[in-house]
């Protein structure tokens, strides 16, 4: 029987709570919540996880706000609360993994306050700012991406009364737009460019302003602004720790731009893979790893393909169908607008 920690506060360590405890080895799962204020990721139905769902529709359009890709969207969940499980102990939020070490009996964790904890396995579980990268070792160089995009991103009340998630693109630029329950509304704004950085947000107004008044409505008077680069989704800069499993975007080196429920579906094939071998008897770190880097290879190319359709001049449905249409499951598009945009793209 084995005995886990996990740590994170998004939505896949909600996955990873909900696996675990349907899986018939585990005897225990430590779980060290975080700081860290969760971010929306929208996940299958059938998982169920805590947390407020608004938008269920996904509208792609284009500068003039002209319509031309509608998609059904499973649900959007920002964590909210957590998975009930009698299988799991709770640490005090705020601790934080310093270092782990391998011994006879397992893994020991050592946190913040000096405490420790043996298991069997760390699952790090904690998004873009992973606590693990703090002591992951062996630095890989990080690939090159001539598709790198600025983003900016914000929330403000929902001016525009959204009930739909919507991307709008230009050349070089698109704005996404992500109604929030509470009446919010989130917002990012990328431009595919090597540089960028502390923009003002009159110098954002006007860098967005092809996108006509919205733009003013939304960049009348944003809290916070936070600024980050989007990158080719690929497998870790670094390569983690023995007894260490990053998954989702913990296992990531950079942010990307992970659309629809790719994000929640890579989690899974992860947490799948850690079942298996807890159910076949131990995890083994190198199968693991290979195996995510299998999976991710799928998405990443998706990441990459839809990223760069959508910040450049081309047409977008006609260089994206075939990667979507082969990705999604087919339960989200209407049959109606697949023949006609197979009718009216031709093939690939």
């Amino acid at each position: 029987m084995s005995k886990l920690l996990i740590v994170g506060s998004e939505v896949e360590a909600l996955l990873a709570i909900k696996h675990f405890e349907s899986c018939a080895t585990v005897e225990k799962l430590y779980h060290l919540p975080t700081e860290t204020g969760p971010e929306p990721v929208f996940c299958a139905e059938s998982y169920e996880l805590p947390g407020s769902s608004l938008p269920r529709v996904c509208e792609l359009l284009d500068t003039w706000g002209k319509q031309v890709l509608r998609l059904d969207l499973p649900s959007l969940i920002k964590p909210s609360g957590e998975v009930a499980g009698k299988k799991r102990e709770v640490f005090a939020r705020g601790l934080k993994v310093s270092r782990t070490t391998i011994t006879d009996d397992g893994v020991c964790a050592t946190f913040s306050d000096g405490s420790e904890v043996l298991c069997d396995g760390v699952v790090f579980a904690d998004g873009w700012q992973s606590q693990c990268r703090a002591f992951w070792n062996k630095p890989m160089k990080k690939p090159s991406d001539p598709d790198e995009v600025q983003c900016w991103r914000f929330t403000i009340p929902n001016v525009l009364s959204l009930r739909s998630y919507q991307f709008r693109w230009a050349a070089a630029k698109s704005v996404e737009l992500m109604p929030l329950s509470g009446e919010e509304l989130s917002v990012a704004l990328r431009f595919k460019s090597p540089y960028g950085g502390d923009l003002s947000v009159a110098e954002l107004r006007e860098l967005f302003g092809e996108f006509g008044s919205d733009m003013t409505a939304l960049l009348e008077n944003p809290d916070e602004i936070f600024y980050h680069q989007e990158t080719k989704a690929g497998w870790g800069v670094f390569t983690p720790a023995p007894g260490c499993y990053a998954i989702g975007r913990a296992a990531l080196p950079t942010r990307s731009l992970w659309a629809f429920d790719w994000l929640s579906r890579f989690t899974v094939a992860q947490l799948g893979v850690l079942c298996e071998q807890l159910e076949a008897g131990s995890l083994n770190g190198p199968s693991f790893e290979a195996q995510s880097s299998e999976s991710l290879t799928e998405f990443a190319n998706a990441e990459s393909f839809l990223r760069h359709h959508l910040h450049s001049e081309g047409v977008f449905l006609r260089l994206a169908r075939s990667v979507l249409l082969k990705l999604l499951p087919a339960s989200l598009w209407k049959n109606a607008l697949r023949k006609r945009l197979l009718a009216h793209h031709g093939k690939s």
